[in-house]
């Protein structure tokens, strides 16, 4: 899970084009991630935006921002850094040093927010909005609707041409909101622990105050999955069984049964699904790396002796189970199919234990993808041999 928490936040009245901020981060180590979400404000049209932004001496690296200029000039946008990059990693404190690319004369803000585990070098999806209405007393309405990972974050900001009044979060939790110096105003929010949910309804409205008018707005939001996530799943019956497995980076399945299995797995990086039954198996695989169709299947795995019809995950090389030979009275069905679907289910468990094995896990790749595409034509389930 990536967590997430706003450690700070500062202002300044300066009129300038560089701005430093000192913002506490908390204890930790080189594992986290910083973030300053900043905003500016000019009275002028000439647009802004930022042009550079260090964090604790390390260059930022730009995830998303958004200007609006109709008559004056708001911005906002938002810059990360990885904690290893900076001069003490472990640094309880950093300085935000921020270089606008044109003079801010009506305030700037820096708030600052720090991840407690690793994520994706990359943001899982990014929103800007704005509302030009200006000299209105209406409402300012800013729209960040944006995609959102499972276990990850969403943070949000915005910047207001206004004198006074509040901001209303809708999607978001509220965090800061606050008045920065004249016609100067900004709000940030975050969302943490969520979901997978795609296109979130995410709205930041200020409402002015009375017999205040108020101008343009703008703003920006960014969400980020956790740098990784395993999870696995298996089950054994000799009924039926489903294993179902979901994970942001790799996913693993594993379902065995003597009646039907069902097996499915769902990774943003890649996933691996297998099934077996004696008499039925289903296995699915979801995953945005590799694509199954880019490789030629290969031909169908040997067939495990004594597993009721079912074949073997391709890295079980020199993993068979010896055939036994029936006994002379008549067996009991109930035991020999409980005793099939858990042979089965070994076999299985085995092929999840090499994928651990990195050396192992390269080269059986190209076999795992075939054998999935094998799986999802039903080319490698067949009846059990009588």
């Amino acid at each position: 899970m990536a967590a997430v928490a706003f450690t700070d936040t500062d202002v300044s009245t300066s009129t300038s084009t560089s701005f430093s901020f000192t913002s506490t981060i908390g204890a930790g180590d080189g594992a986290r991630t910083i973030f300053a979400l900043i905003t500016g404000r000019s009275n002028n049209t000439t647009p802004i935006a930022i042009s550079s932004v260090t964090i604790g001496g390390a260059a930022a690296t730009e995830v998303v921002q958004n200007s609006i200029s109709p008559g004056n000039t708001s911005l906002a946008g938002v810059f990360k850094a990885d904690a290893s990059a900076m001069g003490d990693p472990n640094a309880t404190s950093v300085t935000v040093a921020i270089t606008f690319s044109s003079t801010v004369n009506r305030g700037a803000s820096c708030s600052v927010a720090v991840t407690a585990d690793a994520i994706q070098a990359t943001a899982y999806d990014t929103a800007a909005g704005s509302d030009p209405t200006n000299g209105s007393l209406a409402p300012l309405v800013v729209g960040l609707n944006l995609d959102v990972a499972s276990a990850g974050f969403v943070l949000g900001v915005v910047s207001y041409y206004a004198e006074a009044g509040s901001t209303t979060w809708i999607g978001l939790t509220e965090e800061h909101d606050a008045s920065i110096g004249t016609l100067s105003q900004y709000s940030t929010a975050l969302l943490s622990a969520a979901i997978i949910e795609s296109g979130r309804v995410i709205t930041a409205t200020h409402n002015r105050a009375p017999s205040v008018d108020h101008g343009e707005a703008c703003g920006v939001a960014v969400s980020f999955a956790p740098a990784s996530a395993v999870t696995e799943a298996a089950a054994s019956s000799a009924g039926s069984a489903t294993a179902t497995a979901t994970g942001l980076a790799l996913a693993d399945a594993a379902g065995s049964a003597v009646g039907s299995a069902t097996s499915s797995a769902e990774g943003a990086a890649t996933a691996e699904a297998a099934g077996s039954a004696a008499g039925t198996a289903i296995a699915t695989a979801e995953g945005a790396g590799g694509n199954p169709d880019e490789v030629a299947p290969e031909e169908p795995a040997e067939a495990i002796p004594g597993g009721g019809g079912a074949y073997g995950h391709p890295d079980m090389d020199g993993v068979r189970k010896k055939k036994k030979k029936p006994p002379a009275d008549a067996p009991d069905m109930a035991a020999e199919a409980s005793r099939r679907a858990e042979a089965d289910f070994t076999v299985l468990w085995e092929a999840v234990k090499i994928r651990n094995d990195p050396a192992r896990r390269s080269a059986a790749e190209k076999k795992r993808i075939a054998m999935l595409l094998d799986l999802e034509k039903a080319a490698m389930v067949r009846s059990p041999s009588r």
